[in-house]
Parts: C-alpha cells; sequence; structure tokens
C-alpha cells in the first residue's frame, strides 16, 4: 500500500523528467568523451614536435623536427607516448 500512495503522490511526469535528466547526463558525458579523443588526437603530434625541441634532440625548425621523426619512426612517432 505505502508504494501505490508513493506512485500516486508524484505526478505523472515526473518518470519522464528522471529520464530526460539521465538521458541528458549520458550525452553530456558521451561529448565530452569525444571532445577529448579529438583534442587528443590532433594535439599529440604538435606536443611530440615540441617535446623533441625542448629536449634539443633536434637542432631546427619545427618542419624540420617533423620530418625527422617521420624518417625515423613512421606516422606513429607522432602519436608516441599518448
Amino acid at each position: 500500500q505505502t508504494q501505490q500512495s508513493q506512485q500516486q503522490a508524484l505526478p505523472a511526469h515526473s518518470n519522464n523528467v528522471q529520464r530526460h535528466d539521465v538521458q541528458e547526463s549520458i550525452k553530456l558525458l558521451l561529448s565530452g568523451a569525444m571532445s577529448a579523443v579529438v583534442s587528443r588526437t590532433f594535439v599529440a603530434p604538435l606536443e611530440r614536435i615540441k617535446m623533441e625541441q625542448v629536449l634539443g634532440q633536434n637542432i631546427g625548425g619545427s618542419l624540420q623536427t617533423a620530418s625527422q621523426v617521420l624518417r625515423t619512426e613512421g606516422v606513429a612517432g607522432f602519436w608516441k607516448g599518448n
């Protein structure tokens, strides 16, 4: 009886509101995760070039550093360490 009275006490639309909140939370979680994936994918090569230059392993500009990474490690070398 207490369950019935509790269900009757809640407005009929409360279940829809709760479902909407869960769906919205999942949508926000997934969009944040996708944002992180895209961000890491595009920024990782730039970070790799920067680290090579900071560590002094390559003397020259960014393009020279990028071409050295490409020659020695291939395309996957830009994402090494990520």
